[in-house]
């Protein structure tokens, strides 16, 4: 589940900005494996500027799942 707060909040990240963007990643107990691909995944795109500052613009659902999720190109 994604979120963005209406109002960010303090909180002690690692580089001392409030936080606007919540990610809740629920998953199996087992096995560790695909758990940590998903999480380093959802790290990743966080991680990137561009992504970041598109989840904080997008007027919708849709456009924040495209985000996350980028179409398969053919």
């Amino acid at each position: 589940m994604l979120v963005r707060l209406r109002q960010a909040i303090k909180f002690d990240a690692i580089d001392s900005q409030p936080v606007d963007i919540v990610f809740l990643l629920l998953l199996p107990a087992s096995p560790a494996g695909e758990q940590l691909t998903a999480l380093a995944s959802v790290a990743r795109k966080l991680r990137d500027p561009d992504s970041v500052r598109r989840l904080r613009r997008a007027a919708d659902s849709a456009e924040l799942y495209g985000v996350m999720v980028p179409k398969a190109t053919a």
